[in-house]
């Protein structure tokens, strides 16, 4: 459990529910329903608050998808970054993804890699001045090969 956030019933259920689906974005109302499914009453505005919490610890990768719903995935990374006692850099914790426009698939990047830290890093430097509070992620949108080929 992140620092601060009470490790209730209906928080440890929540987190076990998003580990156990890692590999899908969940909307808030989908977790809602999910973790009614599984006998947990959670009230709507604590699923809110404990995915807003669990994002600003790091654990989840939220985003607001083409059809405008904001959707949440546990990070891959989710349990070095929380073990870690120093911060890391902000382009090691930074998932970076590609999002095609013609066939929406979400293609991972390689956020390790020395060439997207740099790029991940100056960019966060130019936010900075503007106020940018936090990022949580970075995604770049085009065309994917097989797309761009058709």
């Amino acid at each position: 459990m992140p620092p601060g956030m009470r490790a209730t019933r209906a928080t440890r259920a929540l987190v076990a529910l998003l580990r156990s689906q890692a590999a899908s974005r969940l909307s808030a109302a989908e977790v809602e329903a999910a973790l009614a499914r599984l006998g947990v009453a959670v009230n709507r505005v604590t699923v809110f608050r404990a995915l807003d919490r669990l994002t600003q610890a790091g654990l989840l990768q939220r985003r607001v998808e083409d059809d405008r719903i904001t959707r949440f995935q546990w990070r891959s990374d989710a349990g070095r970054a929380q073990a870690s006692a120093a911060p890391a850099p902000v382009a090691q914790r930074m998932p970076v993804q590609f999002h095609c426009l013609r066939c929406a698939q979400d293609l991972p990047v390689d956020s390790a890699a020395p060439a997207m830290q740099a790029s991940v890093q100056a960019l966060a430097a130019a936010l900075e001045p503007a106020a940018v509070g936090q990022l949580q992620a970075v995604q770049l949108h085009g065309l994917c090969t097989p797309c761009s080929a058709a």
